[in-house]
């Protein structure tokens, strides 16, 4: 079995993670962000999926998921290599500003197993932003797995 963590970012921090909730099997932890009124939070479960495949899902294929159409209205594969990919999503919300973002994922792999991704804002290749709209530039965020523990960062 694979620990799977989820971490969602909004900025880095030391606090301790105070328990929540377990719903489904899985584990909801949050911790304050010094100077911050954002939390970070964390999801914990198990899972029986190997690494490469909880690496390539993190990594994604560049493809709405079924679980993003809810959020997210249009995505578009701007530039793309084996380990690295920067994409543009729109967020359209009845209740807030319509919202864009390019990010640029990386991922690397470790001969032991491990694989890493990096998410930066690649906001510097998103197409002219459209009236109305509000560009999301902050967003960042980092993880991995490893063959006793994998994680997955995003941030909110």
């Amino acid at each position: 079995m694979t620990r799977l963590t989820l971490l969602f970012l909004v900025l880095a921090a030391e606090p301790t993670y105070q328990h929540i909730d377990d719903i489904d099997g899985v584990s909801i932890e949050t911790r304050e962000v010094p100077n911050s009124k954002f939390l970070e939070y964390r999801y914990q479960t198990t899972t029986t999926r190997n690494l490469e495949a909880l690496c390539a899902n993190a990594y994604g294929d560049g493809k709405i998921t079924s679980w993003e159409k809810g959020n997210i209205s249009a995505r578009k594969v701007l530039e793309e290599k084996p380990d690295e990919k920067v994409t543009y999503d729109r967020v359209e919300s009845p209740i807030m500003a319509n919202r864009d973002y390019a990010i640029r994922v990386v991922r690397t792999r470790e001969p032991n197993g491990t694989c890493n991704l990096t998410i930066a804002s690649a906001a510097n290749m998103a197409p002219k932003l459209d009236s109305g709209w509000l560009r999301m530039d902050k967003i960042w965020g980092a993880g991995g797995s490893s063959p006793r523990t994998a994680r997955c960062s995003s941030p909110m």
